[in-house]
């Protein structure tokens, strides 16, 4: 499985760059270190100044890639969301059973296994998308960016996961709102686990699946 998704080739929106950092060594370094930098020290604290002395190159130079750092951040949400829809595709692509199909999309989106495939490294990818992703997606330009497809990734995988919820039920009317509670309540779980437990009980990974699993299937028999 390794294997095959490090040949994966992830397209990300045009519209969130303005030279492809697949392009060249530096845009690969651009990310790479990104992902570094913004998880060591968070959205707020994170500057291009800072990312271009990590990498030793320019401020402006990383300006000929993103336009700025929310947009790099959003780029990397984009690749991120697309990542985890080829992997649920690759994983279930098999499975008849829809209700099993969920089960393999709900631990795909609670872990990680890989560690690093092509230019990013997954697991502190996810960290961010738990902590930051907030920021972009419920933003106050979120109808602007919508209107540049911005968010193509992420509904294409609340579609994917939607789609395997009415295979279960072909009746049920709520499907993209359940995935899109599932998705983000995961994430919004892990987030609390590690940084507000006081919402939270205390929830491993094996705990944190099965608690959307049987949230999903109770809410679609129901």
């Amino acid at each position: 499985m390794k294997a095959i998704l490090k040949n994966i080739n992830i397209e990300v929106n045009k519209n969130l760059y303005l030279k492809d950092p697949n392009s060249s060594d530096l845009g690969k370094a651009i990310i790479y270190n990104s992902v570094l930098l913004i998880d060591e020290m968070g959205l707020e604290h994170f500057t291009f100044r800072k990312l271009a002395q990590s990498i030793k190159t320019t401020e402006s130079t990383i300006y000929r890639y993103f336009e700025n750092k929310h947009k790099l951040l959003t780029y990397l949400l984009s690749w991120y969301f697309k990542f985890i829809e080829h992997l649920v595709v690759i994983s279930t692509s098999t499975i008849d059973d829809p209700i099993e199909k969920l089960s393999f999309c709900i631990k795909i989106l609670s872990r990680i296994e890989e560690d690093n495939i092509q230019i990013l490294n997954l697991e502190l990818l996810q960290k961010i998308i738990i902590v930051e992703s907030n920021k972009i997606l419920h933003s106050k330009e979120l109808s602007k960016d919508l209107s540049l497809d911005t968010f193509e990734a992420y509904n294409q995988l609340c579609n994917r996961v939607s789609d395997i919820i009415i295979m279960i039920n072909k009746d049920y009317k709520y499907a993209k709102s359940l995935a899109n509670i599932l998705i983000e309540g995961i994430y919004n779980q892990k987030f609390n686990c590690k940084y507000n437990k006081l919402l939270a009980d205390s929830m491993n990974k094996q705990d944190i699946e099965e608690f959307y699993f049987n949230l999903v299937i109770n809410n679609i028999k129901t």
